[in-house]
This record gives structure tokens, sequence and C-alpha cells, in this order.
């Protein structure tokens, strides 16, 4: 089995060339390098950045967001106390979205930054000296000799996506009717009519003389 580390140019930099031999390591077209043998990793700590392609991160960005070609860059610190690991990691890059409301596509300037601990299932946790606040990392237990921190960066890079993301706070959206996007001004579509059963309760009269507003609160 190769290594982990041997992915490595040096302490915090991470090689783009993944180890080929390395047991249920896709190949780097595909995936980057996420697995690690937990005695490898030193209690020291670890640190590495890697880019992550818009291959890898579309599954995990839905329908509405975009990753550029210099993909998303994943940068990880990891600590080892014991068979217990803490991650602590940061995810950006430029991203681009479609607006929910108006359809045109705005940049999202991605920036989240992560932390999680690894607990192996068979013994009493320990937490690396380094961490600072352990009660406030999630938690996930392992079992055999590796990690895999795939489905934790996926995760979290999609919970850095908002669900229904806007170009602004402000954005009128597209008319409902012709379909012009309402930024770039009003279209040209007529008032929609009165509704004819308001047009019925103008009618009566209030005690006072004043007409009935039904719009109005009592």
């Amino acid at each position: 089995v190769c290594n982990p580390i041997c992915c490595l140019t040096d302490r915090s930099v991470a090689s783009t060339i993944a180890c080929p031999n390395r047991g249920g390591l896709r190949p780097r077209s595909e995936v980057a390098v996420f697995r690690y043998v937990v005695e490898e990793i030193p209690e020291s700590g670890l640190e590495l950045s890697h880019v992550l392609d818009a291959e890898w991160a579309r599954p995990f960005c839905g329908a509405q967001f975009f990753v550029g070609a210099r993909g998303v860059r994943m940068r990880l610190k990891l600590s080892r106390a014991g068979n217990t690991i803490a991650v602590q990691g940061r995810l950006d890059g430029a991203l681009t979205f479609t607006c929910s409301r108006c359809a045109e596509e705005a940049p999202f300037a991605l920036d989240h930054a992560f932390s999680h601990l690894f607990i192996e299932e068979s013994s009493r946790p320990k937490v690396p000296e380094d961490v600072e606040d352990p009660e406030d990392m999630d938690v996930s237990a392992f079992a055999g000799a590796e990690i895999d921190l795939e489905p934790l960066v996926g995760e979290e890079l999609a919970l850095a996506l908002p669900l229904i993301p806007r170009c602004s706070e402000t954005c009128r959206g597209l008319c409902q009717r012709c379909g012009k996007n309402l930024n770039d001004g009003p279209c040209q579509c007529p008032p929609e009519g009165e509704d004819p059963r308001w047009a019925a309760l103008r009618r009566v009269k209030l005690e006072g003389g004043h007409d009935a507003d039904p719009q109005e609160e009592d």
C-alpha cells in the first residue's frame, strides 16, 4: 500500500498526482487524494492543499452552481491523538450560479471553513492537543486502518451553497406573464384588471357614508 504522505511535495502543498496503487482510489481525473492510513498521520499534524476540479465537484453543487476552470481549492489540516483524527478544512473558489429569481448568471465567492472528528469505533476517543473547541466539531466513527475524507468534503461543499441563490437581495425577478427581466426595467404588460369580487364589495356603503375597502384592516 502506498504511503499517503508520498503524495505531498512538502508539508503544506499536495501533489496533483494521486498514488496509482492505493486500494479504492480512483484515477486523478475523477477524484483527489482523500484516503489516509491513520497510523501514518503524524501526531504533530499534516497540512495539505489540493485543487478539486469541476468534474469531481459537480455532483455536490446541484443544478444551479458551476465550478470554473480553476476548480475549488481544498485546504486540510489533519491532527491525530491515538486513533482519533481531527480534520480542519477550508474550501474556496470562484463559482457561478443561476439566480433563482431572474435566471441570470451571477458570481459566487466560495469561502467555507469546517471541522470534524473521526473516532475509531472500538476505541476510547482522545482529542488532539491543537484542537481548540472539540465540542463544536461534528463526529463520525470509522472502522479499519484508513479514513476516507471524500464524503465529508463533498457534504461540506454542498452545505456551503445556498439553497435558493439570488443575484442580489433586491432582485425583482421575471414578469410572470411576458418573462422580461424586471431588473432591466418595467415590462410593457398592462396592469392586471381588478378582481370583480372586490368591485362588488366596493359598492357597499359603510356606516357614515364611507366606501368599503376590502384591502384595509378593520
